[in-house]
């Protein structure tokens, strides 16, 4: 019996991307079927419509997804798999495909400044030069990034992102630079620093010359998870603004365990 699976062209093509895939023919390994059949589940058959899988393959797709989401239970699963694209993209990456690809075609790294605390006195701050590769900092390291403003984009709001792990909160605004994170209320400095995830870690900063919608300052405000939702707001504003409203910064750093 056949199973409809919207855009299941997308979504094997984002299994093939992902690690332990290898490609069509270490996904077909996985689920157990011949690359031919795989493919002709996409294109369809003369008795079979484009786009659906054979019913009792559901349970391999399912086991594939718990590598990556062992977090979720079947039900769980099978929700992601059988429904829309960008909530399965957004299930495996933190965010879609298309709006990580649109950060980074525009995103640029100068002007970013990584200020690190002075760790005897916990008062004097250094200016870290970032070098051509990602600096790489200790855990519990206390650190803080200022982005350069972009004129006539007064609304900002900075991005951390850990494999696909993401968060999202406010910069502080000064004259002369957009500071993460914010300010304590005494109006000094304040510090982050990692201490559950070594590895890559990449901060952007978002720039848009109009207010961000809604469900964006929504999610902004309360801190919650962030999902499929507050990724398309993003994406929809950003890529509708002209080169000359909007403004994307980067800083990749390595976090090493003590």
């Amino acid at each position: 019996m056949a199973l409809p699976v919207p855009q299941l062209r997308q979504k094997l093509a984002l299994l093939r991307r992902l690690p332990h895939s290898f490609g069509w023919d270490g996904l077909a390994s996985a689920i157990g079927k011949s690359r031919k059949t795989m493919q002709e589940w996409v294109r369809g058959t003369a008795t079979r419509a484009p786009d659906q899988i054979a019913e009792d393959s559901l349970p391999a797709f399912l086991a594939l997804l718990a590598r990556y989401r062992p977090d979720l239970d079947e039900k769980a699963r099978a929700r992601l798999f059988l429904g829309p694209l960008l909530d399965f993209e957004t299930a495996l990456l933190g965010a879609s495909t298309h709006f990580i690809e649109i950060l980074n075609r525009d995103a640029v790294r100068q002007g970013v400044r990584l200020i690190l605390a002075d760790e005897a006195s916990g008062l004097i701050e250094r200016d870290e030069p970032v070098p051509d590769d990602r600096p790489r900092l200790r855990f519990r390291q206390r650190f803080r990034l200022e982005y350069p403003p972009r004129p006539g984009c007064p609304h900002a709001v900075a991005l951390q992102q850990i494999g696909r792990i993401w968060g999202a909160s406010m910069p502080f605004r000064t004259a002369n630079a957009l500071l993460v994170p914010s300010v304590k209320r005494t109006g000094e400095p304040a510090y982050m620093f990692e201490r559950t995830h070594p590895g890559h870690h990449r901060f952007y900063l978002v720039q848009a010359g109009e207010a961000f919608a809604p469900e964006v300052r929504e999610y902004l405000r309360t801190a919650a998870p962030l999902d499929g939702r507050f990724f398309q707001a993003l994406a929809t504003l950003y890529e509708d603004l002209g080169p000359d409203r909007r403004a994307c910064h980067v800083i990749d750093i390595e976090i090493e365990p003590a």
